[in-house]
């Protein structure tokens, strides 16, 4: 019955067949189903599920617990709360089915009316099509007249850039025949500039050599004073070293006499208190705490039965009905929400036709712009041409000019190859006295860095060795006032071992005379208690 009503309170929610339109439903169109066989009624189910009906066990769970206790609240979850679950999953369902009869008979209506749509659209973009592939004949004629006319462009450009050429030649080879006698007098005075510094160079390194020498004698005999001194600072930190393990040693000694003296100071009978220890405890009570147990034991009777019949299956029965009512009024409202906002698709299409037609008709306009253009190229190749006619006139002229200045140069050039030759072996042999000035450089800086590196370590190993000497020195004087403490430390633990010899032998003899004492007053007390004493004592 409560599927029945759930099914009769959504279809009375439906709108009319002719009612139907695109434009109510939430969702953009291509992302729905085409075709009603593709509806999903586990997808449905799923969103009724997690949307329209909450889980309502927990909530009479908690209203039970409050109101009668626990162990109402526990007999309601393992006896009714299965039941009450499965009737929301009977109401969910049937709720998921009226969706997807809804869904199916709006999208067979649509399915109709877009196929009609779809045609008209067709013969539309058929017509568009063929007027496309006249618009793309235009173009192709248009651009072949737009090729002819540049590269007729290009072959006045390339006669032009042949007479630049030319020129260009006609000059270059003026200026050369002028740099080249300009170019071998400059050259000269540098290859003489050059020796000049070569030979300053080669005397600073001979002076540098001699320097050079004179630090690396004074290093070494640095060194071996070095080595002397190591030598002497190394036998010094021994003996000091052999010292004060001796002095450490008669420390040990000391102090290990020194507690001995103080042992027998404080305990001179070395009395062992464990005795008296062990006795107190034997005499003494352990804490023995009490344990406590609480029993607790509910009984329930017939009322208490009858009282959850009464008042719990009432409201069960009234929390089923509100749960069929909110999935009827779900199932339309989601039928209300999804038609609102559908687009139509015939009419997104007629829009598009619309444009490529707009399209259509501003290319038109462009390829007749085209047309024009191109015969003006065409014209305008036609006056390039008689100006390169004109042009190859001069060019012939500039190429007979240029011969004769060519072979001018050439005789010229004949005149420096000579010349050039003795300034490339000059060259030559200066590179080569630079490159083997360059190496004696390199080695020297070489020597010169080592001598600094040596002479630096040797001023390390100087003042490591002054620190060395100084240690010892202060060491030295430490071991010797560590000898005189220990010394006197020595006379007095021997003073002190003299005064508790007399202490202990004094306590002995009153330890004596004390048990003498006990024993005379001992025959009137008893047994237990006197050796109580004995042991106290």
């Amino acid at each position: 019955m409560r599927v029945y009503a759930l099914h009769e309170n959504a279809w009375t929610m439906l709108p009319n067949r002719e009612e139907l339109h695109w434009d109510h439903f939430p969702w953009p169109m291509f992302q729905l189903p085409r075709d009603p066989d593709e509806i999903n009624n586990g997808a449905i189910l799923a969103y009724l599920q997690a949307e329209c009906y909450p889980d309502r066990g927990r909530l009479f769970k908690d209203r039970i617990k409050d109101q009668f206790g626990k162990w109402y609240s526990d007999q309601f979850e393992t006896k009714l709360l299965p039941k009450v679950v499965e009737s929301e999953r009977e109401v969910v369902k049937a709720g998921a089915d009226v969706v997807a009869r809804c869904l199916n008979y709006m999208f067979q209506t649509f399915k109709d009316v877009s196929q009609i749509r779809e045609e008209a659209a067709e013969k539309q973009m058929a017509d568009l099509r063929s007027q496309r592939e006249e618009v793309a004949k235009l173009k192709e004629e248009a651009k072949a007249m737009k090729e002819e006319a540049l590269v007729k462009e290009e072959e006045v450009v390339k006669r032009e850039e042949i007479i630049k050429e030319l020129e260009a030649a006609t000059t270059e080879l003026q200026a050369r025949v002028e740099e080249s006698q300009k170019g071998f007098e400059d050259k000269e005075d540098e290859l003489k500039r050059r020796e000049e510094v070569l030979k300053q160079r080669e005397e600073d390194v001979k002076g540098r050599d001699e320097v050079l020498k004179q630090r690396e004698e004074d290093v070494e005999r640095k060194e071996e004073e070095m080595q002397q001194r190591y030598l002497e600072s190394k036998f010094r930190a021994k003996d000091a070293t052999d010292r004060e393990a001796a002095l450490a040693n008669q420390e040990n000694d000391l102090k290990a006499k020194e507690e001995d003296l103080t042992r027998k100071e404080n305990d001179p009978d070395e009395i062992n208190n464990g005795a008296i220890l062990a006795y107190l405890q034997g005499e003494c009570y352990p804490d023995r705490g009490r344990l406590f147990k609480d029993r607790i034991k509910d009984q329930f009777g017939k009322w208490y039965s009858d009282q959850f019949e009464t008042k719990l299956l009432p409201k069960v029965v009234e929390s089923e009905r509100e749960v069929v009512k909110a999935g009827a009024d779900v199932v339309a409202r989601c039928l209300n929400y999804m038609f609102q906002t559908f687009k139509d698709v015939s009419q997104i299409r007629e829009e598009a036709a619309e444009k490529q037609m707009a399209d259509l008709r501003s290319q038109r306009e462009e390829v007749a712009k085209l047309k024009e253009e191109a015969k003006a190229m065409k014209e305008e190749a036609l006056v390039k041409e008689e100006e390169v006619v004109k042009r190859e006139e001069i060019i012939k002229e500039l190429e007979a000019a240029t011969t004769e200045l060519q072979a001018r140069v050439e005789e010229s050039q004949k005149g420096f190859e000579d010349k050039e030759d003795e300034l490339k072996r000059r060259e030559e042999f200066l590179k080569q006295r630079e490159e083997d000035v360059k190496g004696r450089d390199e080695v020297l800086k070489q020597r010169e860095e080592d001598v600094k590196r040596k002479e630096e370590e040797m001023q390390q190993r100087d003042l490591e060795s002054k620190l060395r000497a100084k240690d010892a020195t202060d060491r030295e004087a430490a071991l010797a006032n560590q000898e005189n403490d220990l010394k006197a430390k020595e006379e007095y633990l021997t003073r002190k071992e003299r005064e508790i010899r007399v202490k202990i032998d004094e306590m002995m003899l009153a330890k004596n005379e004390q048990e003498r004492d006990l024993a005379k007053r001992s025959k009137n007390v008893p047994e237990g208690i006197l050796n109580f004493l004995l042991a106290t004592l």
